[in-house]
This record gives structure tokens, C-alpha cells and sequence, in this order.
């Protein structure tokens, strides 16, 4: 009979040669380059996640001179390897940037909203959105091309992704607790006769981007609630230019202004249902006008003014009153050399 003998190993043994081992298999499996799974991130809050792609993204601008990623889809480990090497970053460094791109390529696999609009472009613009997704409650999480962040709703979302963010953000004002639309490159503002200061001759006036000027009253009609101000010591501006013909039956026309106090105009799809008079009626399904909207502008596809908001035109706000341009050049003389 054979007998096979068997090495004995005692404790001291095993955790002299073992214990190390194990520590440094642990070790390795938690830390190893890599080892962030986009599928399966940890439970980060709403406001950690965008953070972490403003993160992933001002990394990824140190390596490109500031061009946003020209890819189509993310490939957050390659971004990220990319990163390491390009900054010669540590191993373990940049913990942060790397969830951020792993919530990206996670975002673009799962959440049909995931919209990335930044291939190639420089950082800077903080008028444009260059990634957007959903939350909860009908809400949206975007980021801007200056990597500014915020929450928005539905509404807001579809106003800063229209043709038109660009010219309201430019042209369009608040004008005391109004709104206002910049007409002339010299400053001549068209706005609402009811939000014109009556006691006295100084109305503010402030840009969507914060700047503020004073503006005094040059003309006003009451009959038509319109008022033409002009800006003091204000440099060369950006405007819209006035279409004084009347715009037909069903055209899509464009809503520009500042409701509810709003301190970034809102911009909102209407159709022309009638032209009554000097007043234009514009009617949607969703859209709603409310204090502060008076004074906004009216505008054409072809980006020009063709009446200013003087209120709404119905209890529930779906219906929207304003004064047509060809009315407010014939009022104020002003006009008819812009």
C-alpha cells in the first residue's frame, strides 16, 4: 500500500505567506486603473453627477486648447486614458473627471434625452447648451458651453435651444418690470407704455448678460400701450430689425420676453390667429404670457420684428395681444430711418 504524505503547514505559516497576498489582490481589484464601470456607478446625487461631467470636461479642455471632445460617442475609459497621458496625471489621479466621463457614456447608452452638442467647439458661450438629459419631475440637467450648470424645465430647455437664444439674449431687455426689444445699433428700445416709469424720466434697462443702462423717453403712445426709449451712454448694440408688413393668418411667429421676473428671456412658438385693428392676436396650445412679458418682442422666421407684447388676450394666458410693427412705425417717426 502506497502512502502519500501530505506537507503540513501551521498558522503562523499561512499568514506569513497568505495574508499578503490577499491584501494585495484586494488592493489591486479597488484600485487598478480602469476599474470605474459605467454601467454600474456608485449612488451620486443629481448635482455630484453634473459636477463630475463639468469635471471630466475642464480636464479634457486642459488637453485640446480648449476644443470640447470631437467625438459622436463617448468612450469614457479612452477619454480618460487620453487625459492621464496627455497631463501625465498619476494612475489613481482624477477620480472625479473619471466618473464624469463614465456617467457620459453611461447617459448616452441608456437616456434616449442624452443630447451632446459640443464636437470641436470652443469653451466659452454661455448663451449655448452643449450637453442636456433628464431628471425627474419633467426637468432637464444642462451644461453650458462655459460649463456653467443648472436645472431647467421643459419650457426653458426648448427657449434656450431655439434658432433665436442668440438674438434674445442680444436684443431682447428687461425694461423696468417689463421687457423691452433694442431696435436701433444706437439704442433705441421699443417696450409697453404701462411698464414706462410715469413720475419720472429714468427707466432701467438690463441686458440678459447683466449689463445696465438708464434710458430716457423719447415718444410714447397710449392708445397703442407702446413707448420708444432711448439708452444713455450706451455703445454700439445689436438689434432687430422692424418688418412693418403684417404677417398673415397661421404664420409661426416667435414670443421673446421676461415673465415672472425672469432674469434670461424666454422664448416661446405662437401663430397669428387674427390681426385686429393695430393688434396682432397670437395664440398656442402651451405657451403662456404673464407680468413681465409686456414690451418682448414679436418676431418673424426670418428674425424681424413685426409687433411688440402688450399683454394677454385671454383668462388662461394662451392667447397673446401685441401692437404690429407697421402701427408702431407710422406712431413714432423715429423708426422710419432704422
Amino acid at each position: 500500500m502506497i502512502r502519500v504524505r501530505m506537507q503540513r503547514y501551521d498558522w503562523k505559516s499561512l499568514l506569513l505567506y497568505g495574508l499578503p497576498l490577499v491584501v494585495f489582490a484586494m488592493t489591486y481589484l479597488v484600485l487598478r486603473p480602469g476599474s470605474s464601470d459605467p454601467q454600474s456607478p456608485p449612488r451620486y446625487t443629481q448635482e455630484e453627477i453634473a459636477s463630475q461631467v463639468v469635471d471630466a470636461l475642464q480636464l479634457y479642455l486642459e488637453t485640446s486648447d480648449g476644443r470640447f471632445p470631437d467625438v459622436e460617442y463617448f468612450q469614457g475609459d479612452a477619454l480618460m486614458r487620453q487625459v492621464q497621458r496627455d497631463l501625465r496625471l498619476p494612475d489613481f489621479a482624477g477620480d472625479s473627471a473619471r466618473w464624469g466621463f463614465s456617467h457620459l457614456t453611461s447617459l448616452q447608452r441608456t437616456d434616449p434625452t442624452f443630447r451632446y452638442r459640443g464636437r470641436g467647439r470652443v469653451l466659452g458661450d454661455g448663451s449655448r447648451i452643449i450637453l442636456n438629459w433628464s431628471i425627474s419631475d419633467g426637468k432637464h440637467q444642462i451644461i453650458m458651453d462655459n460649463l456653467e450648470q443648472r436645472i431647467v424645465d421643459s419650457l426653458e430647455l426648448s427657449s434656450l435651444l431655439s434658432s433665436w437664444n442668440t438674438l434674445a439674449n442680444q436684443c431682447v431687455v428687461r425694461v423696468n418690470n417689463g421687457s423691452g426689444t433694442v431696435v436701433s445699433s444706437h439704442g433705441l428700445i421699443l417696450t409697453a407704455n404701462h411698464v414706462v416709469d410715469s413720475e419720472s424720466n429714468d427707466n432701467k434697462v438690463v441686458f440678459a448678460d447683466g449689463t445696465a443702462y438708464s434710458a430716457k423717453l423719447v415718444s410714447r403712445d397710449q392708445r397703442l400701450d407702446a413707448a420708444l426709449l432711448t439708452l444713455e451712454a450706451a455703445p454700439t448694440v445689436t438689434f432687430v430689425p422692424i418688418q412693418p408688413v403684417t404677417p398673415v393668418e397661421s404664420q409661426r411667429l416667435w414670443v421673446l420676453g421676461y415673465p415672472g421676473g425672469r432674469i434670461s428671456p424666454l422664448i416661446r412658438e405662437v401663430v397669428l390667429e387674427r390681426h385686429v385693428l393695430h393688434e396682432l392676436i397670437l395664440a398656442s396650445d402651451v405657451v403662456q404670457v404673464s407680468g413681465g412679458d409686456s414690451g418682448g418682442a414679436i418676431i418673424n422666421d426670418d428674425g424681424e420684428l413685426v409687433g411688440i407684447i402688450i399683454g394677454p388676450a385671454s383668462a388662461k394666458l394662451t392667447q397673446v395681444r401685441a401692437t404690429d410693427a407697421q402701427s408702431l412705425v407710422a406712431a413714432f417717426p423715429e423708426l422710419r430711418s432704422q
